[in-house]
């Protein structure tokens, strides 16, 4: 098994995240969904997991570009956590998802309908970049309102 240290760009070549990933594969097409506008990926294989080593090479690449990307400060969460779906829904779905005439389960339907938009929508760009990647997102998750690669 390898392990890696991925630096991920957006364009034009602005760092926006480093990570540790055990599977690189999945890790790009999960970072590719958090943030539509990641567009190279820049990768180090090295056979044992060394964290001492794993370090260095990302405080090379933080010093080569001048500054801690966001992704590993400010917006951390966005790149670590499971896309929030309310966050994100359109205004007629947050004044539906809030409607107290509605029962808990139009509640649960509302949610739903906006993380499959999302997740459409998500899929479209990353086809439209050329991923050909089967993805695809755990239902458990999106019953409550957040959206993660299974």
């Amino acid at each position: 098994m390898y392990w890696s240290v991925c630096h991920l760009f957006r364009h034009p070549r602005i760092g926006l995240h480093w990570l540790f990933p055990r599977c690189l594969l999945e890790s790009q097409a999960t970072y590719g969904t958090a943030t539509p506008i990641l567009f190279w990926v820049k990768v180090t294989t090295v056979d044992k997991p060394n964290r001492t080593l794993l370090e260095t090479i990302k405080a090379a690449w933080i010093a080569e570009n001048d500054r801690v990307p966001p992704g590993n400060g400010e917006t951390a969460q966005q790149w670590e956590q499971p896309i929030d779906v309310k966050a994100q829904m359109l205004p007629e779905e947050s004044a539906q998802y809030i409607d107290p005439q509605l029962d808990e389960r139009q509640h649960l339907k509302v949610l739903k309908q906006a993380a499959r938009r999302i997740e459409e929508n998500i899929l479209k760009i990353l086809t439209e970049r050329g991923v050909k990647e089967a993805l695809r997102f755990n239902p458990k998750l999106k019953e409550n309102g957040l959206l993660d690669l299974k």
